[in-house]
């Protein structure tokens, strides 16, 4: 025998495992498809990412006055631009005017916006009547109000949808100061 077979061998021989210590590899087509399926049941399950909802102060109504702040509703129009139903778990704003803060509020209770529609969306918000009167004056003397809503839509699934919305309202005319 060759010597270079006669080596292969006792090196064969004296490297032998107990059958307890064999494992078998998978090949690597296997693993290859193990991973990619792993891979496209993670993204699956994420889906696409919702488009955030446009959201329109649409009205304010006067609630209780108590000591220095006041409890009103505000009404807003949230406009859902996706193209399915967003089951929202909670939605929570603050309201500044001129840079103040006047107040803040959320949802009381879960609502769904409905696929490329709007929603009525009523949130109570308590305000500080010192700090909004202190700002409707000042809009007031400038004949402007600049105002911000900013806050968040917290969808069942857990993820936060950010929204703003600034604009500029001019005081009527015979409100302005000098």
């Amino acid at each position: 025998m060759p010597f270079r077979e006669h080596v292969v061998r006792e090196i064969n021989a004296s490297t032998a495992f107990p059958t307890s210590m064999l494992f078998r590899l998978p090949s690597l087509k296997g693993a290859a498809t193990l991973v990619a399926a792993l891979a496209l049941g993670a993204c699956a399950s994420l889906g696409p990412r919702p488009l955030p909802p446009q959201v329109t102060l649409q009205a304010i109504t006067a609630g209780v006055v108590l000591g220095g702040s006041a409890q009103a509703r505000m009404r807003f129009a949230v406009r859902n631009p996706n193209a399915y139903d967003l089951a929202v778990r909670t939605f929570e704003y603050q309201m500044r005017i001129d840079e103040r803060e006047v107040g803040a509020g959320a949802l009381a209770q879960p609502v769904t916006l409905a696929a490329d529609a709007v929603t009525a969306i009523d949130v109570d918000v308590r305000m500080d009547l010192r700090v909004m009167g202190a700002a409707l004056d000042h809009a007031l003397r400038k004949g402007t109000l600049d105002y911000s809503v900013d806050g968040n839509v917290v969808l069942a699934n857990g993820i936060t949808l950010p929204f703003r919305k600034r604009g500029t309202l001019d005081t009527p005319n015979g409100l302005r100061g000098n």
